[in-house]
């Protein structure tokens, strides 16, 4: 893990890679295909995906490794069925999980609010 790729927020961007083809797949195929993604390929929680072997530097933020941890819980739990959710449901926790990473007012997803 490079050092280089840890954000203002103190957590990797590397674990954008995790939700950003997701992100694509909902914006290009639909919910179904999305869903059907996150299936297969859950999103996997960031304190399971970074060991703090690795760099204590990926876990400076303990508040927002935690929230992170909550929402790929949450994401592999709600929109695995796309009967049951609506597009911009998604799309919000997209946008939280984007600010939480790379610290930046600007959502993703512009066409929804927080």
């Amino acid at each position: 893990m490079s050092l280089e790729q840890i954000t203002k927020t103190g957590v990797t961007g590397d674990y954008w890679n995790c939700y950003f083809p997701i992100a694509e797949v909902l914006c290009n195929k639909g919910k179904g295909a999305t869903s059907e993604a996150l299936r297969r390929y859950p999103i996997p929680r960031y304190s399971d995906r970074y060991s703090r072997d690795e760099s204590e530097n990926l876990f400076g933020r303990e508040d927002l490794v935690e929230r992170l941890d909550e929402l790929a819980d949450f994401v592999n739990q709600k929109f695995i069925d796309p009967e049951e959710y609506e597009e911009k449901e998604f799309k919000v926790v997209i946008n939280e999980v984007y600010r939480i990473i790379f610290g930046r007012d600007e959502p993703y997803f512009s066409e929804v609010e927080r």
